[in-house]
Formats: C-alpha cells, sequence, structure tokens
C-alpha cells in the first residue's frame, strides 16, 4: 500500500437504472469531478478521463511502481479528480468495505491513491479533494472513514492515528500475497457517526489495505 503522494451513500445505481453522469464542481479555477466505478471502465461524456492520465498522475506522484496502471493494487467504487481545463491535477479515491472490528463488521470507507501532480503541489489540491471525499462520506451509510498515512492534511482534517493490529491481505503486483499483521500500520480513523471506535481490538480488513 502506497502512503499517500504529496459518498451521497456509495454512488450506487438502481437496478433497471441508467448510471447518473458524473458530476462537477467549481473550485477556484479548477474543477473537482466525481467518477464512479462504472465511469473508470469506460470512455464516454464531458466528464470522462482516460486511464492513460491517471496512470501517468500516479505515476508520476509516487516512488512505487504502479506498473502503468491507473490504480495501485484494486480498482476504487469511487475517484476523486482535480482538472484544469483537459489535465488531471489531483486525484483521490474512496472505497467501501465491511471490515471486522474484534468481533463486530462495520461497513467503513477507505482512503487511497492520494496524489498531486508535481507542478501543482502547494496550492491546496489535497485539501479541496479531502474537503470532498469527507462530504461524500458522510453521506453514507459508513461507520469510519480510514486511511493509511502520517500527512498533517489528515489530522487537520479529523482523522486521528489509533494503534490497533491490523490485518489484511498482501497485494503484489495486483497478485494475492500472504496475509499480514502490523502493529505500526499507519492507520488513521474519522468517526462518521455514533459507533466508537475500539484501539484494543485487531482491525481485519477482510482484504487488502486501502
Amino acid at each position: 500500500m502506497p502512503l499517500c503522494s504529496t459518498a451521497s451513500q456509495a454512488r450506487q445505481t438502481p437496478r433497471g437504472s441508467a448510471p447518473q453522469a458524473p458530476s462537477d464542481q467549481a473550485l477556484s479555477k479548477h474543477v473537482v469531478v466525481t467518477m464512479p466505478w462504472w465511469q473508470d471502465l469506460i470512455s464516454v461524456g464531458p466528464t470522462s478521463v482516460q486511464s492513460d492520465d491517471l496512470a501517468t498522475l500516479l505515476g508520476g506522484a509516487f516512488e512505487t511502481d504502479f506498473g502503468q496502471r491507473s490504480f495501485f493494487q484494486q480498482r476504487h467504487h469511487l475517484r476523486l479528480l482535480m482538472r484544469e481545463k483537459e489535465t488531471v491535477i489531483g486525484h483521490m479515491a474512496i472505497s467501501i468495505r465491511a471490515i471486522r472490528m474484534g468481533s463486530t463488521v462495520l461497513t467503513v470507507a477507505g482512503l487511497g491513491d492520494v496524489a498531486t501532480d508535481i507542478n501543482y503541489r502547494g496550492q491546496g489540491i489535497a485539501t479541496q479533494l479531502m474537503h470532498r471525499a469527507i462530504q461524500e462520506v458522510k453521506s453514507s451509510q459508513c461507520a469510519f472513514f480510514l486511511l493509511f498515512g502520517n500527512r498533517p492534511l489528515y489530522a487537520a482534517s479529523g482523522f486521528k492515528p489509533v494503534a490497533n493490529k491490523v490485518r489484511y491481505t498482501s497485494l503484489i503486483g495486483v497478485k494475492t500475497g500472504e496475509v499480514v499483521e502490523i502493529s505500526d500500520s499507519g492507520l488513521m480513523v474519522m468517526p462518521l457517526g455514533s459507533a466508537l471506535w475500539d484501539e484494543t481490538a485487531v482491525i481485519d480488513l477482510v482484504g487488502h489495505a486501502f
């Protein structure tokens, strides 16, 4: 899991109805594009983004090899893109997951693949995307918003570091690896409702890390 570089309810489509077009929100001279999972697989419409553009942004933002993919190890449920005209200059991705906190099963949102074009860093791109990401997950049924990292932006946005042991399945080159359990994971948590986080419990991500 690469550390970060620099949903209305999980955008579900009712059965029998056509997916709605991604939404744009003007922020300063830039535009935030909300791109659900199904839009990630096609290139149509005024807000479509080519996978090559995303792969270029992510590949340039991380030292980790993305293998020319538009995602690190797995696709996400929702992407948030910052664009200047036709250029993608910022990216965050949200995944929805059922996890276990001890014996309790919870639905959470996880943040990953956070990147800003190196030519646009220091302009508040990640801050604006984070604001939009939090809006999305707060309108969902998720109990917590999770991420792995330690950037000042995360604490300033309301995430708190926790010391839980974390169990997850490692993915390497989009291949399933071993089940890993670590104590110093860099996990940070934001409560989204009334549920209480148990820092004594083992957190089982029931899959790969975000």
